[in-house]
């Protein structure tokens, strides 16, 4: 056996140390007294960012951001003349500096070894920064737990605006923003106003209005129906109109949608003056609150109906979110409160006195609404009975009531307390359902009498075409022997075939009438469609003396239709308007009215002699031409209502026809 003398062991330990170094993943720093770097392994240059030749021969410090850069040379000097350690021996977590300039948690280890007189002092230092993150992260989400479990402490002691108020502190102390505020979206007007809030500018909490469509971030956040985070607001296309939060100075944001019973209250926001990313657990934190929020306030008006079922024998009630007013023996006017003052755009000193009924119930709906108000006064209460209200900008609101018999504590007034809530949602959810039906039905009615058709058309189809062949022949035989005695009958076959063509054209109709109308969907720019309608009508219209104009939208526009069905609509109305005109200073105009619900209205006008009273102009063979089938109109109307449109005509003021064509512009939902 042989043993190796004592370079070759030297050799060894040194390549042993250099293997250890090399591949250890925890960095190891080595320093003389002075506190210059000896040893700067590779994981020390993975963690720190520099290379082993940037730090060998400088001072250790360089690793250190302040104040232990400053202090490090005064810690080794006075270790040498005390010898008590503050770090030899122990494991500590401290910050390092990268290269950078990032300052990052670590794990350090120093230890002392001596060489007769030398002295090496050596650090292993561990990266913690995604132990330190992790650590983070279940802090912040155990103050977020925290600050749902006390909002729900509050929810249940306090009225709603201080709710709202202590909701806005905790919220921006929590996710250690500068502001936050609740939002509550209008029920007249469409904005949202700041209820509540920390960190605004005086005087904006209670009067600051924002419009509720998508050129405010709180309108973008109801009408995405989902939480909205933006981490540059400047920078941010789907914002136009942010003013209020630009002039506080906001950069960050997340906002989400504030539920009450199922539909929109309004919007709770978090707003940072500094760049914020806010990640998914802040994002449910935030969604939380408001949840919370909206089951208090759902809690609340419950608890206010039942306030007003428990008060109606003392009179004058007055809650938040419920229409409360009471009427005389008259149905006039004696209270009302200031839910239905918002609802209804009227103030109560505004209409005090005036007769409820011819107010605010719709013509149409005043008899019956009389009796029934009757019936209540009578001493009958009346649950769950619903007619539709006026306001002020004549729009009509469904309100579910609930009216009992009124008497004053004296005794001396009679009256009836009727308390309300807006159905109207509700209502236009059910009729909605109701019409898709109906439309179901007419389709499977129309796909049966499409059958049916297609063969009756079928056999009609050959006899018929045999009966033009030999009409035809007849006048090619008066026209090569126009001298035979069988001359004298060529009116009669002319207007034979005149005939025969035209039941040949009426059967065609019919067939597209009653054939299911199958849609071939593509996104179509409504300004580059009525482009190319005007260019096919402009010779036509000319011909006719007739001015044809058309408003597009100064925005583009798209909708989701079958161009070659759409034209097929719209070369009708047009078609028909220009036969309509029979002076020289008509007109036709298409206009185009995007709606809020998601549609598009396109509007033909002429200035014609109008539709007859008590014509159903979209039945079938229904029609005000000499020539006409009858059957254009409703052809028009099937392809509306496959895309999930609708089609209706008025009277065009002072004279003249229009027809109104409401499409979706995501296309038919049925499709």
């Amino acid at each position: 056996m042989s043993f190796p003398n004592a370079a070759t062991a030297i050799e060894l330990d040194a390549a042993r140390w250099r293997a250890v170094l090399t591949t250890a993943r925890d960095a190891i720093i080595a320093i003389d007294p002075e506190g210059i770097v000896t040893i700067f392994n590779r994981a020390a240059e993975e963690i720190f960012g520099f290379l082993a030749e940037d730090v060998l021969g400088r001072n250790v410090s360089m690793l250190m951001p302040s104040p232990y850069r400053e202090e490090h040379d005064g810690y080794l000097r006075a270790y040498r003349e005390t010898g008590q350690a503050r770090a030899i021996g122990r494991i500590r977590e401290v910050q390092g500096r990268r290269k950078s300039g990032e300052v990052f948690p670590i794990e350090l280890s120093v230890s002392e070894a001596r060489v007769g007189d030398e002295v090496l002092y050596t650090a292993v230092v561990r990266d913690v920064s995604e132990r330190a993150r992790l650590q983070l992260n279940l802090d912040s989400r155990l103050r977020q737990q925290q600050a749902v479990s006390e909002l729900g402490v509050v929810a249940a002691r306090e009225d709603v605006p201080v709710l709202l108020q202590e909701v806005a502190r905790v919220v921006a102390e929590t996710l250690d923003v500068e502001l936050c505020g609740v939002q509550e979206l209008l029920p007249v007007r469409a904005e949202l106003i700041l209820r509540a809030g920390i960190g605004w500018s005086t005087g904006t909490v209670g009067t600051a209005l924002v419009p509720a469509s998508e050129d405010s971030l709180a309108g973008y956040t109801l009408s995405a129906g989902e939480p909205v985070v933006i981490y540059d607001l400047a920078r941010e296309p789907r914002m136009r109109d942010p003013q209020l939060l630009e002039r506080h100075g906001v950069v960050s944001v997340s906002s989400v949608v504030l539920r009450c019973a199922g539909r929109a209250w309004g919007v709770l926001g978090a707003y940072a003056r500094r760049p914020r990313r806010f990640d998914g657990d802040d994002v449910n934190f935030l969604q939380s609150v408001a949840n919370l929020v909206g089951a208090a306030i759902s809690r609340r008006k419950i608890e206010e109906e039942l306030a007003v079922e428990r008060d109606y024998a003392e009179g004058l009630v007055d809650t938040a979110h419920a229409i409360v007013l009471v009427l005389d023996a008259t149905t006039r006017i004696v209270r009302f409160n200031r839910y239905t003052a918002e609802l209804t755009g009227y103030s109560e000193d505004q209409v005090a006195g005036q007769s409820w009924i011819d107010k605010f119930v719709p013509p149409r709906e005043q008899e019956r609404v009389r009796a029934r108000i009757g019936d209540a006064m009578r001493g009958d209460r009346l649950r769950g009975i619903v007619y539709p209200i006026l306001t002020k900008d004549a729009r009509e609101i469904e309100i579910e009531w609930y009216d009992a018999p009124y008497r004053d504590p004296s005794g001396g007034f009679v009256g009836l307390l009727a308390v309300g809530h807006d159905v109207t949602s509700r209502r236009e959810a059910e009729r909605e359902l109701l019409r898709l039906r109906q439309l179901s039905q007419q389709r499977q009615r129309m796909a049966d009498v499409g059958a049916l058709t297609t063969k009756i058309v079928h056999d009609l189809a050959n006899p018929l075409a045999a009966l033009s062949m030999v009409s035809q022949g007849i006048l090619k035989r008066i026209d090569r022997s126009p001298d035979e005695p069988a001359a004298n009958s060529r009116p009669q076959a002319e207007r034979l075939v005149s005939t025969v063509k035209r039941l040949d054209a009426l059967l065609g109709e019919f067939k597209d009438f009653v054939r299911e109308q199958r849609l071939a969907l593509q996104d179509i720019e409504v300004g580059a469609f009525l482009g190319s309608l005007e260019q096919l009508w402009r010779d036509e219209a000319e011909s006719r003396n007739a001015a044809l104009e058309i408003r597009s939208p100064s925005q583009p526009l798209s909708i989701r239709a079958d161009p070659e069905k759409l034209h097929r609509v719209f070369d009708n109305l047009v078609k028909n308007a220009l036969e309509a005109i029979d002076s020289e200073s008509g007109r036709v105009e298409i206009e185009v009215e995007p709606r809020c619900d998601s549609s598009v209205r396109i509007s033909v006008r002429d200035t014609g002699p109008g539709i007859p009273a008590g014509l159903d102009i979209f039945a079938l063979f229904e029609t005000t031409k000499a020539d006409g089938t009858g059957l254009g109109l409703p052809i028009c109307r099937e392809i509306v209502l496959a895309h999930g449109g609708a089609i209706t005509h008025d009277r065009n003021d002072p004279h003249g026809a229009v027809f109104h064509v409401d499409l979706p512009l995501r296309g038919p939902s049925l499709a």
